[in-house]
């Protein structure tokens, strides 16, 4: 969380001034594979948790979409 507002993909700055951070590990039919998180500067309530782990799934969610486009093209350019 970066001033009360849970973000992801934090540039350095952001990252750094962070009070709290959540990493989340995913696998593409929502596996999860690790959460670590923690109250760098300050604790996180419950209803705080659900919402990082629902902006975690989010950008997962994102990337997957991404591999899977690039995946595509370079298998339609090498047939």
């Amino acid at each position: 969380a970066h001033e009360g507002v849970a973000l992801r993909d934090l540039n350095y700055e952001a990252d750094k001034a962070a009070t709290v951070e959540l990493d989340l590990v995913a696998t593409g039919d929502g596996g999860v594979v690790e959460v670590q998180g923690a109250g760098e500067e300050a604790t996180f309530s419950h209803s705080e948790l659900l919402e990082m782990l629902a902006q975690g799934e989010k950008g997962i969610a994102a990337l997957i979409v991404a591999q899977r486009a690039v995946l595509a093209d370079l298998s339609a350019a090498a047939t």
